[in-house]
């Protein structure tokens, strides 16, 4: 799958490295959408990315390796964590038990950094499990965190 990231900014790395908000950077499969509603970015990037590499967050639960890799991230709040990761419950939707390990795990954060955190937690978990990327839903619909390590190109 081609999958794009826009910019306004000439990028010199053409490497994707784990931010200090993001593990990795938001790409989306449409080039129009690469920027968000209403932006026009200078350039554009892309990566190639085989389907079978690329994470579904909903479906992350389901897989053999889910346990292991959310155990390695979150310790004794595995069930807990994976049920707000893999279904993406947002900080202002999370039942007591779910607000309680993710205000113990992420102390301190605002709603809209602990949803960031969220997706960052999603990204992690698919790399932990041997994916490139992960499929998640924001603001624009189907994003895609693209981990650290894939190569892009210049469109």
């Amino acid at each position: 799958m081609k999958l794009y990231h826009g910019s306004y900014d000439k990028l010199a790395d053409m490497t994707v490295r784990a931010g200090s908000m993001f593990n990795g950077m938001f790409f989306s499969d449409d080039k129009e959408s690469a920027f968000g509603p209403g932006a026009e970015p200078r350039y554009y990037y892309s990566v190639d990315i085989n389907d079978d590499e690329i994470a579904d967050v909903n479906e992350l639960a389901y897989e053999d390796l889910s346990v292991e890799a959310a155990h390695e991230l979150w310790g004794d709040d595995v069930d807990t964590m994976i049920d707000i990761v893999c279904d993406e419950v947002a900080p202002w939707e999370a039942d007591e038990e779910q607000s309680g390990v993710i205000n113990r795990l992420f102390p301190g954060l605002e709603e809209w950094e602990m949803s960031y955190e969220l997706q960052r937690q999603a990204s992690l978990m698919a790399e932990k499990m041997g994916y490139k990327a992960v499929s998640l839903h924001d603001e624009h619909g189907t994003s895609y965190i693209v981990c650290p390590g894939t190569v892009m190109k210049e469109e």
